[in-house]
């Protein structure tokens, strides 16, 4: 089988794996056929080939897939209904306090960028800046005029 298909998108590759039926499977079962079914299957008479249950061999149980559960934090995304609420006033008066984005994100158990957005909607804004570190000048930058 070939892995080009038309209206694909080309940048993501197929997957490889083999996907089991969506409608089940009561089990697996191995046995060898001999060159007489052989001859049958190429000649496509796959109904006069004995099947497992025929011949009396029993299914080896089908082993449940396991998903494994995506990691949870902080900084997953929620529906709407959990997210908690957060007024102007609440965001006023963290702003008023000097809190940055940040801070009031960790504060609430949001993301940041919900913090923006609440500000940015509330109409909130303030002369928050970040602080610059100075560095303290050496004797010969003081002399140098620097």
């Amino acid at each position: 089988m070939s892995d080009f298909m038309p209206g694909a998108n080309m940048r993501r590759p197929l997957p490889q794996q083999d996907r089991r039926p969506s409608w089940g499977s009561s089990g697996i079962a191995k046995y060898t056929i001999n060159e007489y079914e052989r001859q049958l299957a190429r000649e496509g008479k796959y109904d006069m080939i004995p099947t497992a249950a025929d011949r009396g061999i029993p299914y080896a149980p089908v082993e449940p897939r396991v998903f494994k559960e995506p990691p949870s934090s902080e900084r997953t995304r929620r529906s709407p209904d959990k997210m908690p609420v957060i007024t102007a006033e609440m965001l006023t008066a963290d702003v008023e306090a000097g809190m940055s984005n940040v801070a009031i994100a960790k504060k609430y158990g949001v993301n940041d960028t919900a913090i923006c957005h609440k500000l940015r909607n509330y109409g909130i804004t303030a002369a928050r800046k970040r602080k610059k570190l100075k560095a303290e000048k050496s004797q010969s930058q003081i002399d140098s005029g620097w």
